[in-house]
């Protein structure tokens, strides 16, 4: 079972009416909900903030429920109770799980958690400040002059760094032509940036996630997927990885959270060998 959770805001006065509501909730709903494949659903309340938990049979679960006729009806029913975008888009933001714990009856203990792991980001992060420190002075890069290589020696060294200058903007280009495949919702250009070895996030087979990825790009009517501040590390001639801010949004929700693609390259290509979300 997949659990999923969201965040939501409701407007000033409006708890008692969304209670209301959820405590009467249509029974073709719960029907809708059943067929989605979403076994449960709870929802916390701090102030006008909600947290909702959910346990779903398969990651197109809630695309399937927000893209059915009589979730539009309860959503237009719900939308002047809650704080919205300015697009009249219900705000709402996915929640990383951090941690899960399971006990059965017999004792037996599970435990899962998925957490991106910092070290590359925060290799990243400082090299992208000396990057900035450097632009902002030049001359810290500069050799004393009793130092200074020799014209011979420095010519392979300006090679190298041009060689990386330009495979940093081809992945870079890669990185912003998958988003644009995704927005497309062209499936196919959105697969084929993706290694053969490529490792899914829950260890399912290529086959299952690559059906779970068309199930949820088909499902929105509209994608938007926005590219911010992307930091690149070369790490060897075929091996690099591109973290960066990506927005989501579609005419159902809209999630934004730091996503790290980790790439390598195969006959002249660079491809996503590994995503991870933090």
């Amino acid at each position: 079972m997949i659990r999923r959770a969201f965040t939501m805001r409701l407007k000033p006065d409006s708890l008692a009416e969304y209670k209301h509501h959820h405590d009467n909730i249509w029974p073709e709903l719960v029907a809708e909900i059943e067929r989605s494949g979403i076994a449960s659903i709870t929802t916390f309340q701090r102030d006008l903030d909600l947290f909702l938990v959910s346990e779903i049979a398969d990651e197109a679960a809630w695309d399937k429920l927000w893209n059915s006729e009589v979730h539009r009806r309860w959503a237009e029913l719900m939308q002047p109770l809650m704080h919205l975008r300015d697009d009249g888009i219900v705000e709402a933001g996915e929640l990383a799980e951090v941690f899960h714990i399971k006990i059965d009856s017999n004792g037996q203990v599970s435990v899962a958690g998925e957490i991106a792991p910092p070290v590359d980001e925060l290799i990243m992060e400082a090299l992208a400040h000396v990057e900035d420190e450097l632009d902002r002075n030049p001359a810290a890069a500069e050799p004393p002059a009793s130092e200074a290589p020799s014209q011979g020696a420095a010519e392979p060294a300006a090679k190298a760094a041009g060689g990386q200058g330009a495979e940093t903007d081809e992945l870079i280009k890669t990185v912003h032509a998958w988003a644009s495949a995704w927005a497309k919702k062209d499936v196919a250009g959105y697969l084929a940036h993706y290694a053969k070895d490529f490792k899914t996030p829950k260890g399912e087979t290529r086959g299952d996630w690559e059906n779970t990825r068309k199930q949820r790009i088909g499902a929105p009517k509209k994608i938007e997927v926005g590219i911010e501040s992307p930091k690149v590390s070369i790490s060897g001639d075929n091996a690099a990885s591109v973290s960066f801010r990506q927005i989501y949004r579609s005419d159902v929700i809209k999630t934004s959270g730091t996503k790290t693609l980790v790439m390598v390259k195969s006959n002249g290509k660079w491809l996503i060998r590994e995503e991870r979300v933090n």
